[in-house]
């Protein structure tokens, strides 16, 4: 149905779709109008692609975004950004002879070949140095000089970055990196990624080569005030009917606004044929959970280990503030020293999160909390 794709839909979402993140878009606004380039951390599904797109869409300027999650070597991500800029200068390319050759002359260390088929021209590199590294670094060297002859700005984004962090060549791969980054005028760059540990390692820690070279930027959950007009519109839009406040109160308490589970349950939800009332609303999340409980979820939590697995469902039941402290020690009988370490393993590997508005920890993943929610121990 079009009003479920044009409110929910399940890929990246841009334009009417788009919910918000006016703040989110406000700041990489600024800093791409400073050339400050961004580190953007989010746990995956948080709309971090979503919030990227629109924003280029917004700036309406060429882009290019890079892949790096299937990232096995220096090799792939050399051809992963050999492959980015020769798509965002085939796009580029000028039509008339005397600044296309300016524009072919930046890249002349790369034996720049231009094909033409049908669908266009397009230029490809033959790069004949030595290293992975020494290819990246004068590639996105020359892709700035290029965007300079043709006083263009160019937005470069490299998603799930931080696989980089786990090859061999990590370190000389960031150098070569930083290089061309930190010498950039006219190329903006966006690193983004899903881990924010090995992120923050990689831009924090002032022996990597990336150290404070990018403005960071952590993704939330986008506020209950911006959801509430948006799923009442997607209503008002479905049904030509109001959906009641207890019904949206309990599709953002049960998705508890993680954007894509709010997505996949108004989705079915937007099936119906007259506005859900709230067990509905329930019950259906109920029935997507068990969906998921048989797919995924119970293998997941099959996983963890037994004291891994009491701190979840402790919090799954009673997010907490101070889970090292003596109440919440007592519910899971554990040490508070065992739950510090408990709490710094779930974490770095985004199972808890701590949550801005209420500064509780909760468990990170909605569908995994209500599995976890029915364990009976802590009744």
């Amino acid at each position: 149905m079009a009003i479920i794709e044009s409110y929910f839909p399940t890929g990246i979402v841009t334009g009417s779709a788009f919910c918000n993140r006016e703040k989110e878009r406000e700041y990489l606004k600024r800093r791409f109008e400073q050339n400050a380039h961004v580190v953007l951390m989010s746990p995956r599904r948080y709309g971090k692609s979503s919030l990227i797109a629109q924003f280029t869409l917004d700036q309406q300027v060429p882009s290019i975004s890079v892949d790096l999650l299937p990232a096995t070597s220096g090799k792939y991500v050399k051809n992963a950004i050999v492959d980015g800029v020769s798509q965002v200068i085939s796009n580029l390319m000028p039509r008339l002879k005397s600044p296309k050759q300016k524009m072919m002359n930046c890249f002349a260390r790369m034996n720049p070949v231009i094909e033409v088929s049908v669908l266009g021209q397009k230029i490809k590199f033959n790069p004949d140095e030595k290293t992975a590294e020494e290819t990246i670094m004068k590639l996105l060297l020359n892709l700035d000089e290029a965007a300079g002859s043709l006083q263009q700005s160019i937005i470069f984004v490299i998603d799930e970055f931080q696989q980089i962090a786990t090859l061999e060549e990590a370190h000389s791969l960031e150098a070569s990196i930083r290089h061309a980054v930190e010498r950039s005028k006219h190329v903006f760059y966006i690193f983004s990624g899903s881990n924010r540990t090995l992120l923050e390692e990689m831009f924090k820690d002032k022996n990597r080569p990336l150290y404070h070279l990018c403005d960071e930027m952590k993704l939330n959950r986008i506020a209950k005030n911006s959801y509430v007009p948006f799923i009442k519109k997607a209503a008002q839009k479905r049904w030509k009917n109001e959906l009641s406040d207890e019904s949206i109160e309990t599709i953002l308490e049960v998705t508890e606004r993680h954007p894509y589970y709010l997505n996949r349950l108004c989705r079915m939800l937007w099936d119906e044929d007259s506005p859900p009332i709230a067990d509905v609303v329930e019950s259906t999340w109920l029935q997507y959970v068990e969906v998921q409980k048989v797919d995924w979820i119970a293998e997941t939590i099959s996983q963890f280990t037994a004291n891994q697995r009491a701190m979840l469902a402790g919090l799954a039941k009673f997010p907490e503030k101070e889970p090292m402290g003596r109440a919440f020690s007592n519910k899971l009988t554990l040490a508070a020293s065992s739950i510090q370490r408990l709490l710094g393993t779930l974490i770095k590997k985004d199972f808890i999160y701590k949550d801005q508005e209420d500064e509780c920890y909760h468990v990170l993943n909605p569908a995994i909390k209500t599995v976890l929610a029915k364990n009976k121990y802590f009744d």
